[in-house]
């Protein structure tokens, strides 16, 4: 029994490590697209800028900004968009038509001559002031990784898939390797400290995915940190 048992904690704690590692670099990368291009200026948020997380350095990935307009009538707001390079920032402006209560959308493509930093796209998206709205900006990172033949969307759904098996794996795994006895015993010991913390660690550091995938870089973070400490506090206990 303590053999299946630890099997099963193995392979949570690499699916957990694997899901943290996968929501800190995002996150990461959207943290850096913020800090890359701050000038002090502080804008609204502007909501509707979409970047891939990851890309292959072999591919050109699209960069996407829709524009709302919840007046009555037409706007045409100014946009400049700024994009990381080797030696200096690439500067794109332009102009959309937005019809009342519409949207408009608008995509640009970058590829592997925009990476600084080592591994990063880095974007920010200026909305000039139009109609009764404010001037507004949104920024977001991209990791460019060597992955070969693949893309970064197949790269990571496959890792996400990964992680998200392993963890099931750790799951079920005791239960089909134990006698009837057993599981009847593993599952008295389902509200034990031990089993609790496993489990805290598998739903935190899958639920930090979510937020490092839409954007929201601290949300993220933190939940890696907790993640993180679960991981620990399971390892110490399971190889104590």
């Amino acid at each position: 029994m303590r053999a299946a048992t630890r099997l099963g904690i193995i392979l949570m704690l690499i699916g957990a490590a694997l899901a943290t590692a996968i929501a800190a670099t995002i996150a990461w990368a959207d943290f850096e697209g913020l800090s890359y291009f701050e000038t002090g200026a502080g804008y609204p948020s502007f909501d509707g800028l979409t970047c891939p997380s990851v890309m292959s350095l072999t591919e050109e990935a699209l960069v996407a900004a829709r524009f709302s307009n919840p007046t009555d009538v037409t706007i045409e707001p100014n946009y400049r968009l700024n994009i990381s390079g080797k030696t200096e920032f690439r500067r794109l402006a332009g102009k959309v038509t937005v019809p009342p209560h519409g949207h408009q959308d608008a995509a640009w493509t970058v590829n592997s001559d925009d990476i600084d930093l080592g591994y990063f796209i880095l974007l920010r998206l200026t909305v000039l002031p139009t109609a009764k709205m404010p001037t507004r900006a949104a920024s977001c990172g991209i990791l460019a990784l060597d992955l070969g033949s693949a893309t970064g969307d197949q790269a990571l759904t496959l890792a996400v898939a990964l992680s998200a098996l392993l963890m099931a794996g750790g799951l079920i795994a005791p239960a089909l390797l134990l006698s009837e006895h057993q599981r009847l015993r593993f599952d008295i010991d389902a509200s034990t400290p031990r089993r609790r913390a496993t489990q805290a660690m598998g739903v935190v550091c899958a639920a930090a995915v979510l937020p490092a995938l839409s954007g929201a870089w601290l949300a993220a973070w933190l939940l890696c940190v907790v993640g993180v400490l679960l991981l620990l506090i399971v390892l110490r206990d399971a190889f104590a």
